[in-house]
């Protein structure tokens, strides 16, 4: 008595959800190192989705016999098509999140440094050995420069804060009036006419 041996697929009600993050690709099917793109991936789960067997789903999207196997287990157990990395690809960062607060502190409370000056600095107080290049990127990525740090500095200053508060509180609320500053100019407290508010006569 001969049985025919059922070719393997997903059991029977099993739901396989959408995957999170796949769109069509626009590059070859296979990288230059033979890796599956995006698109092969897609059209495995596609065929999975259908409930064709394993051995099918490999023959239509071309890619090898214990691909649908991985893709199957990876959905099933983590929920997407390929596992969850492990580690942050590339090589590390020269400059910890601790070495960048450090050098900001520094440029706030301080001033300004220039290029070199920051290198040395954090070879000497931080021990760290870093490159100009790495700090023009540091401070390009965070978007820091002179102009930056000296405003904020000002913001932060304690004793500037108490003289605004001492000089704003001769007025009264009904004494203050407030301008956008992209309708500011230097100007602007020198003229005597101007436009009235919206919805009043003067206007």
């Amino acid at each position: 008595m001969s049985t025919s041996r059922q070719a393997p697929r997903a059991p029977v009600g099993t739901h396989i959800p959408p995957p999170r993050v796949y769109a069509r690709p626009r590059v070859p099917q296979t990288s230059r190192h033979g890796q599956l793109t995006s698109g092969k991936r897609a059209r495995t789960y596609q065929f999975l989705r259908h409930g064709l067997v394993f051995k099918k789903v490999s023959r239509h999207a071309g890619v090898s016999r214990d691909m649908p196997y991985r893709i199957h287990n990876n959905i099933m157990t983590y929920g997407a098509m390929l596992p969850p990395r492990r580690r942050v690809l590339g090589r590390p960062q020269k400059l910890t999140p601790a070495d960048k607060e450090a050098l900001y502190n520094e440029l706030l409370q301080y001033g300004w440094m220039n290029q070199a000056e920051m290198v040395w600095w954090l070879e000497q107080e931080r021990d760290v050995v870093v490159s100009q290049s790495t700090i023009s990127r540091f401070l390009r990525s965070e978007r820091i420069n002179r102009k930056v740090m000296r405003l904020t500095s000002l913001n932060r200053d304690e004793d500037l804060r108490d003289d605004y508060r001492r000089i704003i509180s001769r007025y009264i609320a009904d004494e203050l009036v407030f301008i956008d500053e992209s309708f500011f100019k230097e100007k602007d407290s020198w003229r005597y006419r101007a436009y009235g508010p919206i919805g009043s006569e003067d206007r």
